[in-house]
């Protein structure tokens, strides 16, 4: 493996602990806030921003390099939801109604 691959699947995985680490704040800081939409918008700018930015520092015009870091990404997506579900007692929430 070449590494330049591995330095890309890294940042790859750091932006995915920093993206799904500010949603799951921003989730939890939304919920008990009194202007929610406040929260979720900034978030999802701020949060969507340094994605795509990191995304074109990290992989360039590579499209091998981008592979690695969208792999990354969705590792850290995994081990985040893992560590999230660990935090409430490893539950999943039981079938709501939908909130329409």
């Amino acid at each position: 493996m070449n590494w330049t691959y591995a330095t890309a699947t890294a940042g790859g995985i750091l932006l995915g602990f920093v993206f799904f680490g500010a949603l799951l704040v921003t989730v939890r800081k939304g919920l008990s806030s009194q202007q929610p939409w406040l929260w979720f918008l900034i978030s999802m700018i701020v949060r969507a921003t340094l994605a795509i930015a990191g995304f074109l520092l990290i992989a360039g015009t590579d499209p091998i390099k981008f592979l690695c870091c969208a792999g990354g990404f969705t590792a850290a997506r995994v081990v985040v939801v893992r560590l999230s579900r660990q935090n409430r007692g490893g539950r999943v929430p039981e079938k709501e109604a939908p909130c329409i």
